[in-house]
């Protein structure tokens, strides 16, 4: 009796571990027939209100202050996650812009290579790959693929996109904000970041502008980027100017009640070229086309 229940015992396991190795290939098998996310890459495209919808299995719609419970943003909530879960600063989006999405992709993202895009801005990594896609997908057109991605990240450790001014980034900035904010932010830098304050100086001279806090990198870079920004603004907020009136040197946006508000969004954009120039030794800069994308239905 006991010589056959050892024997039962012995053809279970068997059976049982038969039954796993079978799992697991079949489950491989699976995996690669139906494609599954490649979850080494996320790029995350930051919706405020409704818009046209584009995903894939690396592109993922994501909407930035969902924590405020907009009624124009209402429309989000069932087609794409929210950046107010995990570790996020959600609340804050009203200020922070785009950064809200930004943080929760630094904190919650496990990806190897990670990106930021806009609702209607798209990177184009078309004209740098060695083979041009033709097709009419949007993604395969723009070469927004796992593949491409890590392709070009042997060779490049950031892309973004760029475009040249009619004047000066500093004035630029002044036409349209508060200017005193980017003093005061200037004025920061060279007490506590020299190297970035001795950038500062170049970038905000030149007419070329990396643009729109947009941009795919390593994760290891972004988390470095990220602990500096979200440091840097963390010590600027309550400094900053928001109200309209209280500005001396005039912009020529009219008065909004919300525009200005978005002062530390905007300060980031002006703060990303600085650290990406102070770091060029470091890091090798791609920039790449934006694609605008309507809203057609």
């Amino acid at each position: 009796m006991a010589k056959t229940m050892k024997i039962n015992k012995l053809i279970s396991g068997i059976f049982l571990a038969a039954v796993i190795e079978f799992s697991i290939i079949g489950g491989f098998i699976y995996n690669r027939a139906n494609h599954l996310p490649d979850k080494t890459v996320e790029i995350y495209t930051v919706f405020h209100k409704p818009w046209k919808i584009y995903q894939n299995d690396i592109v993922i719609p994501i909407h930035a202050g969902r924590a405020l419970n907009t009624k124009r943003a209402m429309p989000l909530l069932d087609k794409m996650i929210g950046d107010d879960t995990g570790d996020n600063i959600s609340k804050k989006n009203q200020s922070y812009s785009e950064l809200t999405a930004l943080y929760w992709i630094w904190k919650n993202s496990k990806a190897d290579y990670v990106g930021l895009m806009h609702y209607q801005r798209y990177l184009n990594l078309h004209n740098v790959l060695p083979s041009p896609p033709q097709c009419e997908d949007i993604f395969c057109a723009l070469g927004l693929s796992a593949d491409n991605v890590k392709k070009i990240m042997k060779d490049y450790d950031v892309i973004v996109t760029s475009y040249d001014l009619d004047m000066t980034q500093y004035n630029y900035y002044a036409r349209w904000h508060f200017v005193e904010n980017l003093d005061l932010a200037i004025d920061y830098l060279h007490q506590n970041y020299p190297l970035e304050a001795n950038a500062a100086d170049h970038v905000l001279m030149s007419k070329h502008f990396i643009a729109y806090n947009i941009f795919i990198t390593k994760k290891e870079v972004l988390n470095r980027y990220a602990e500096w920004i979200f440091k840097v603004l963390a010590d600027l907020e309550d400094k900053l100017l928001y109200d309209h009136d209280l500005a001396y040197f005039g912009c020529v946006i009219p008065r909004h009640p919300t525009y200005q508000l978005r002062a530390p969004g905007y300060l980031a954009e002006r703060l990303f070229n600085i650290w990406l120039i102070a770091h060029k030794n470091e890091l090798r800069i791609l920039e790449v086309p934006i694609f605008y994308v309507g809203n057609a239905k």
